[in-house]
């Protein structure tokens, strides 16, 4: 049975491996120090919800929000062998479940495109630009 948390605090270790698991570590030269930088992010973030098989890390997503006006979702990660559509509804709803009546914003993964649509996000006239390279 999966278990969901609010907590910001993950070990480092274990969200190395879902990372890992999902290939978003490839190429990734020190291990434990890549480590210690997700853990950072999601100790950074507004909000982290993730999910749990015993004490095993399987799912988890970030929030980052101005509380008022607008929310932004990100790193929806859950490792393949668990049933994602399930976990990521989940971790989705309980973080916009925050403030139900801001404006939410999602960086998607082709997989998880449909799970965002399915949960009332659809394209938007604003497109997100990114200059720099992501650390993580």
């Amino acid at each position: 049975m999966i278990t969901y948390k609010e907590e910001k605090n993950l070990p480092a270790d274990q969200l190395f491996d879902l990372y890992k698991s999902i290939k978003w570590t490839e190429g990734v030269k020190d291990e434990e120090e890549h480590a210690l930088l997700i853990q950072k992010v999601y100790e950074n973030s507004d909000a982290v919800f993730s999910a749990w098989d015993n004490d095993k890390l399987v799912g988890v997503v970030r929030v980052i929000t101005d509380q008022f006006a607008h929310g932004l979702i990100y790193g929806l990660a859950i490792k393949p062998d668990y049933d994602t559509d399930e976990i990521a509804k989940e971790l989705i709803s309980k973080s916009i479940s925050l403030y139900p009546e801001i404006r939410w914003s999602v960086e998607t993964e082709e997989w998880e495109e449909k799970i965002f649509r399915d949960l009332g996000f659809e394209n938007s006239k604003n497109a997100f630009l990114n200059k720099g390279d992501c650390p993580i």
